[in-house]
């Protein structure tokens, strides 16, 4: 992945992000907007597809936890990453987020329901991306 594609991830995730704090959902459109650029900006891989597909199916078919707009994201990304780091997102997505929930009931005694959760997989995304060890070479 070069500069420009790492940029482009991040910026569209934390737009996402954004869009999912603020009403649970995000715009179709920017859906659509980001599955096109993310096709033409990056090679598509056999397995993306196997793998974007299943978390649609799973995600139409099973109460899973997590919304659709959630299992579309992660499907995505499955064009941009592997496997590994795909789990490794969603591992430090979901441990944020179960620290974000005790931290809440442990400060107001509340479980806040529903719970965005893009800006954890946004997290778990940076996370992932920073921890490559060749990260700095691929900046400068």
């Amino acid at each position: 992945m070069n500069f420009i594609q790492l940029i482009f991830l991040i910026a569209s995730s934390l737009l996402l992000s954004f869009c999912d704090v603020k009403s649970l959902s995000y715009p179709n459109w920017l859906l659509f907007i980001f599955i096109g650029l993310s096709l033409l900006l990056h090679p598509i891989h056999f397995w993306g597809f196997v793998v974007f597909g299943l978390l649609g199916v799973c995600c139409l078919i099973f109460d899973i936890g997590f919304g659709e707009g959630d299992c579309f994201l992660l499907g995505i990304w499955c064009f941009w990453l592997s496997i590994h780091e795909l789990a490794l997102v969603l591992f430090i997505a979901s441990g944020t987020a179960l620290l974000f929930q005790v931290g809440i009931f442990l400060f107001y005694r509340q479980i806040k329901q529903p719970l965005p959760f893009i800006p954890f997989l946004t997290i778990g995304l940076i996370t992932t991306i920073c921890c490559q060890a060749d990260l700095l070479d691929k900046i400068f």
